[in-house]
């Protein structure tokens, strides 16, 4: 995975704060690459530890769908060079 790869996959994870919603976030390596997408998350809090006085997130499925990808070199519009099916696999394995 690239560089700027990870660097988007970093910033929709940061971007997701709850179950179901819609991101827009950008990342700059050699080019800036802004990209829009959705997410659906379906999961519980399930007690764990000593007589399962804790609580931990279990993800039960999650889907992210890039649904834009835009690219700059300085003014002008490039083509983006990027993975869209890994940053979504990655962001999903991650959640």
């Amino acid at each position: 995975m690239k560089k700027i790869e990870k660097m988007l996959v970093n910033a929709i994870l940061d971007a997701i704060d709850n179950s179901e919603g819609k991101f827009v976030i950008d990342a700059e390596d050699d080019v800036l690459v802004e990209i829009e997408g959705s997410y659906k998350i379906n999961g519980c809090y399930e007690p764990y530890g000593a007589m399962f006085l804790n609580k931990r997130w279990v993800t039960n499925s999650a889907s992210v769908k890039i649904e834009k990808v835009t690219a700059y070199d300085g003014e002008y519009e490039v083509e983006a060079y990027i993975d869209i099916e890994a940053i979504e696999t990655e962001v999903e394995r991650n959640l």
